[in-house]
């Protein structure tokens, strides 16, 4: 089953930290993909970050990255 979520970076860090194990060292940047795994009890990154599905548009590589809280 494939599920599509748009949330806060700050549940984004909490999903990535209960995948990962610990907290994404780099920016959450805004309308990057982020892919996630989850098999029973079981979390896996599968992708974090992207952002090629902007290129060529006029995507800000500064993009706003939160907190210092969330990364």
């Amino acid at each position: 089953q494939r599920v599509a979520c748009i949330v806060h970076g700050g549940v984004l860090a909490q999903l990535y930290r209960r995948a990962a194990g610990h907290y994404f060292k780099g920016r959450n940047v805004n309308c990057a993909i982020n892919r996630l795994l989850i098999t029973g009890n079981r979390w896996e990154v599968l992708q974090w970050g992207s952002t090629q599905h902007l290129a060529g548009g006029r995507f800000d590589s500064r993009a706003f990255g939160g907190d210092k809280a969330s990364g």
